[in-house]
């Protein structure tokens, strides 16, 4: 009777391994599509008995990989932002000789060009008056368009701030989440959800996530700037009243958790806070 209540036991077990694996696998395919979903198989716990209790659902993520994909993904988010910000710029100070400021400087002695061989023509006189003219008002043009690009670069900069504080809440919740959990696997569709919040934060900042024993996160700003400690969220401001520069600024003066606060600036066109932002 103990073979046949062996071999019962063994054929329970293993169509138990089945049905885990058939919902791993609809899991899988149901989750295809799903931001920073990462695919789930089922291994084998080595320090179990039973071959049901042996099986574990494991996570094909790989933590550096993922660090690696935000760091690119925040020198894109950089260069992107740099981009949009000086194409406005490029018509007035492009480096060709097509570029409005170079066209009118050679339009200009060109017309000094010929009035030096006739300088008692009235009507070469007229032309360099006019020339002139229109070079000051490329100088004028393109002030004016400076003033637009670091009014539109401090409004970036506060709106990346405000995008990292919410973002960061949403790390801090997770964490929190966890706490109340007591640890434990996490479950498939958070912790998509978590990677997804991560590559999302590191198009506006270089963010380093680091996982604590207990399965939280810290969120350190350029590496040293705390961003979430367990469940405590150290929010940024930025400090756009400043003359030529955005000041961002650690909320804290002092706190608790014995890290100081900090006081930086960046130019107005910097929505990033890497090297240059935060560095």
């Amino acid at each position: 009777m103990s073979g046949i209540s062996d071999a019962l036991n063994s054929s329970a077990n293993h169509l138990l391994s089945l049905e885990r694996s058939l919902g791993i696998i609809q899991g899988n395919v149901g989750n295809a599509s799903t931001p920073g979903y990462a695919r789930q198989d089922l291994g084998a716990a080595l320090d179990s008995a039973s071959v049901s209790a042996g099986l574990e659902q494991v996570s094909s993520r790989d933590e550096f990989a993922e660090q690696a994909v935000r760091r690119q993904n925040s020198q894109l988010g950089n260069f992107d932002q740099l981009s949009s910000l000086l194409a406005p710029l490029e018509q007035n100070f492009g480096a060709s000789g097509d570029a409005e400021i170079p066209k009118s400087i050679s339009n200009l002695f060109a017309t000094f060009s010929a009035l030096s061989t006739n300088p008692n023509d009235n009507g070469s006189r007229q032309l360099v008056i006019d020339r002139a003219g229109q070079l000051a008002r490329s100088f004028n043009s393109a002030s004016a368009s400076l003033s637009a690009s670091v009014a539109d670069g401090r409004r970036r900069v506060s709106g990346s701030v405000d995008s990292i504080n919410h973002l960061a809440g949403l790390v801090r919740d997770f964490n929190a989440s966890r706490g109340s959990q007591g640890g434990g696997a996490v479950d498939p569709s958070v912790d998509a959800k978590l990677h997804a919040t991560l590559e999302q934060l590191s198009e506006f900042a270089d963010v380093q996530a680091l996982q604590q024993n207990d399965g939280s996160l810290t969120l350190l700003l350029s590496g040293q700037t705390a961003l979430v400690v367990g469940q405590n969220q150290y929010k940024i401001q930025a400090d756009v009243t400043s003359a030529s520069t955005v000041s961002i600024r650690d909320c804290r003066q002092s706190t608790a958790a014995g890290l100081p606060g900090r006081d930086q600036s960046t130019r107005p066109g910097d929505r990033r806070f890497g090297e240059r932002g935060l560095g």
